[in-house]
């Protein structure tokens, strides 16, 4: 991430124009008035910015060492006379030292912004070119602090600016995203960022919707505990609601069903889906249905429940089939209906040897 994060701001430090710099210098025989603009940055040189977690606010990023080669244009006005040329500018031993604050906004997208910053240039080697510029290089040494100084005051505004383009990407962010065209599920974040000494927390409120009846689901989220492994740079959780909402959501997108037909059975079956193979079972079918095929609707009667317990995992399922014979003009009379109810308990031999546990905020 660190890797990734400098090159792209040394691409973008390619592309920014500086903003305009101006001043004036006494030479002895009156008062020179310049301009610099036009600056673009024609070369960034930094090592990997050292972050680090500062507790209870963000992220600290110290970036020291940065070489910088900028150009641009430089005009003068001497009383009644002007000139212009162009002018290269080294600057060395930039430093820049920031707290980013992380939060979230109101749609619980992630969110960042300045706290502190601070910065320094070590020192600064300016060449001009063109015009007269022969007459007004000598006098570099006399200004090339002023202009160091307006340049160390444009530095953290400059900063400010580029994590304001990140900040307007963020809250363009989603925070909902299709997992089929039936689902959709919605992640926003239930609080600020958690910041520690040695790592960042994010809480997270996972729910699945049906896209045709997005309704929310009728049982609270609620806390629960998550292991924190000390050997991991990464550790994810989903808790029992979120999986228990993307069982809601499939039931109300109507995905918890399906249609059994004689066509779907294989044809070296000895057991048809017809009234004659279900008279074992009831003898009275294919004397009331003689020889008719037949229809199974397998169904959820209610969504499944997951429970997550520290050492067991429990499923509970209750489904339905209803049962239907094909009449000669395809209409369907119904036969009977069956109610299952199975609850599956399975115990988890890792739990007895988790890692140290933390309460995070509600998932």
């Amino acid at each position: 991430g660190v890797n990734t994060a400098t090159s792209w701001l040394q691409e973008k430090a390619k592309v920014t124009e500086l903003p305009e710099i101006s001043g004036n210098v006494d030479i002895g025989i009156g008062s020179v008035d310049y301009d610099l603009n036009g600056i673009t940055v024609a070369r960034l040189d930094m090592a990997q910015p050292d972050v680090a977690f500062q507790q209870g606010s963000g992220v600290r990023v110290d970036v020291t060492g940065v070489s910088v080669a900028v150009t641009g244009q430089w005009h003068t006005s001497f009383s009644i006379i002007r000139d212009s040329g162009s002018f290269d500018a080294a600057l060395f031993d930039v430093g820049v030292s920031s707290v980013l604050l992380l939060g979230s906004d109101s749609q619980g997208r992630p969110s960042i912004q300045i706290d502190t910053c601070d910065s320094q240039i070590g020192d600064i080697q300016i060449s001009f070119h063109g015009g007269a510029s022969f007459i007004f290089q000598p006098f570099v040494d006399h200004f090339k602090g002023q202009i160091k100084g307006k340049i160390v005051d444009q530095i953290c505004p400059s900063l400010n600016e580029g994590i304001g383009s990140l900040e307007a990407f963020l809250a363009a962010m989603n925070v909902s995203y299709h997992v089929d065209p039936s689902l959709f599920l919605d992640v926003p974040l239930t609080n600020a960022p958690l910041v520690q000494d040695s790592e960042v927390e994010f809480d997270l409120k996972g729910v699945f919707y049906s896209e045709a009846d997005p309704l929310e689901p009728p049982f609270p989220s609620q806390e629960f505990p998550m292991a924190r492994p000390a050997d991991r740079m990464l550790a994810m959780a989903a808790s029992e609601f979120c999986l228990n909402s993307y069982a809601y959501a499939c039931l109300r997108a109507g995905l918890l069903q399906t249609l059994i037909t004689d066509s779907m059975i294989p044809d070296m079956s000895p057991i048809r889906l017809n009234t004659s193979s279900f008279g074992a079972l009831i003898p009275q079918l294919p004397k009331i249905f003689p020889n008719m095929l037949m229809e199974l609707q397998v169904y959820a009667g209610e969504a499944p429940t997951v429970s997550l317990q520290p050492s067991v995992f429990a499923l509970s399922l209750t489904a339905g089939i209803k049962a239907s014979a094909v009449l000669p003009n395809s209409t369907l009379a119904p036969l009977f209906t069956l109610k299952l109810v199975r609850e599956h308990r399975r115990r988890s031999p890792a739990a007895a040897n988790s890692p140290r546990v933390r309460q995070p905020s509600h998932y």
